[in-house]
């Protein structure tokens, strides 16, 4: 299984390693006393599916474990389940960001100043960003951009799907 992952970059499937972890007890009896509790199945610490714990659920056992720790080993682009990478974070403000934002605050949420607004807020997303990143208090992220409350959350939307 481990070379198949390696080399061919093909994942075992669910059932694989369950009937890896069966072929296991039946070979050797004795490991049939390390299940997990007293209910679970004799395969259970080689495989259990979902931790017995039902579905969402990582699966367990020493198989998967492995199986797991040797896929860190292949490519990112060759894996089948990565992490979102992180954002950079922001570190620096560019100049007249904060004037702009400040501009903008000041602008009244009225039809008429909404694309107005929402330029506005594409060019302060910067420092919005590294506010998020600083974990300022809600309260004064909206004191700074005041328009995520204006037009019914619709900036808000706006905003997520962009970003």
């Amino acid at each position: 299984m481990v070379s198949k992952l390696l080399n061919e970059k093909i994942y075992p499937s669910t059932e694989e390693k369950k009937a890896l972890a069966k072929r296991v007890i039946e070979t050797f009896s004795i490991l049939a006393s390390t299940k997990i509790t007293e209910n679970s199945p004799d395969h259970s610490y080689f495989f259990w599916r979902n931790g017995g714990k039902g579905p969402n659920h990582e699966h367990s056992g020493l198989i998967h474990t492995h199986l797991r720790n040797k896929a860190k080993k292949l490519k990112a682009e060759d894996r089948k389940y990565t992490h979102k990478k992180k954002a950079d974070k922001v570190s620096s403000i560019p100049t007249g960001i904060v004037e702009l934002a400040e501009e903008c605050a000041h602008k009244e949420a009225t039809v008429a100043n909404f694309n107005t607004i929402v330029k506005f807020m594409e060019k302060t997303h910067t420092l919005h960003i590294m506010m998020l990143q600083d974990k300022k208090p809600f309260d004064f992220i909206l004191q700074t951009f005041p328009h995520f409350k204006s037009f019914d959350g619709l900036l808000v939307s706006i905003f997520i799907s962009m970003f």
